[in-house]
């Protein structure tokens, strides 16, 4: 190797560890970033009250030039609000905390429940599963299936409108929305399920469908109740129209689903 070759790669390799060593300093740096904010957010009044700079800066443990710095940033993404009075949270702080709390309410339904969805797919063997309203659709919180493979288009995490589903039928006949009846002119919640189906579906506490208007499936499906019998989600059987035996299996999922409310009621009053 030459000497001008040596030169090169030498100079090659003195930028690639300059390189190298900004890289690190950048990362450092947003760390360092990172850390502030957590620290400043971490340090306002949990009650949503506005807080001064020197107050906030001095409860983070920043000086009061890096915490106008970090708060900027936080003020432009909408974690942190300026006010006459200095700072507060901004509402995006508090969606993200409502969010968890939604999913850590869904995650603990979810584990209550399961053992009454379980049990219903014993005594069935059949597709079961759990469906949860979310604005005019059914949202699948858990399916159970045997190795024929599930007989709802429907998957864990999946959607489908609320009017193709017979848990829809059984969530919206039992939601505060169903209280909100408007004037007699208005015959339908929506363009295709009528006020008067889910009156008798409230009447008989049962909804029929077929599943995802596939007419060689059925589905069977009653709602889980709070104390305030709203539906909080609705235990579905899906199966092929010549495996199910629709009188005995609707009996079967409102047992389940009752025995599942009781449940509910049980543990509000214990916490409570």
């Amino acid at each position: 190797m030459t000497a001008r070759s040596k030169r090169r790669l030498a100079t090659a390799k003195n930028t690639a560890e300059a390189a190298d060593e900004r890289s690190e300093k950048g990362v450092s740096a947003q760390d360092g970033a990172i850390q502030k904010s957590q620290r400043l957010i971490r340090a306002f009044p949990p009650d949503g009250s506005a807080i001064n700079l020197t107050t906030l800066a001095n409860r983070a443990g920043l000086a009061k030039s890096t915490a106008h710095r970090t708060l900027g940033i936080l003020v432009d993404t909408g974690v942190a609000v300026r006010t006459e009075d200095g700072y507060r949270l901004g509402s995006r702080m508090f969606e993200l905390a409502q969010s968890v709390a939604r999913a850590m309410q869904n995650a603990d339904l979810r584990d209550r429940l399961l053992p009454y969805l379980l049990d219903l797919y014993e005594r069935t063997h059949e597709t079961v599963y759990m469906g949860i309203l979310r604005h005019d659709e059914v949202l699948c919180s858990q399916v159970l299936y045997d190795r024929r493979g599930p007989s709802t288009p429907l998957r864990q995490g999946q959607a489908a409108p609320a009017a193709e589903t017979a848990a829809g039928h059984a969530l919206l006949a039992y939601s505060p929305a169903f209280h909100q009846r408007p004037g007699r002119g208005c015959r339908h919640v929506n363009d295709t399920v009528t006020w008067s189906k889910l009156f008798h579906v409230r009447r008989i506490g049962i909804a029929v469908a077929h599943a995802g208007g596939l007419a060689d499936v059925i589905e069977i499906a009653a709602p889980v109740l709070d104390a305030n019998r709203y539906a909080v989600c609705a235990f579905t059987v899906s199966a092929p129209r010549q495996r199910l035996d629709v009188g005995p299996t609707a009996e079967l999922v409102r047992r389940v689903t009752d025995a599942a409310s009781r449940e509910l009621r049980c543990a509000r009053r214990q916490r409570a």
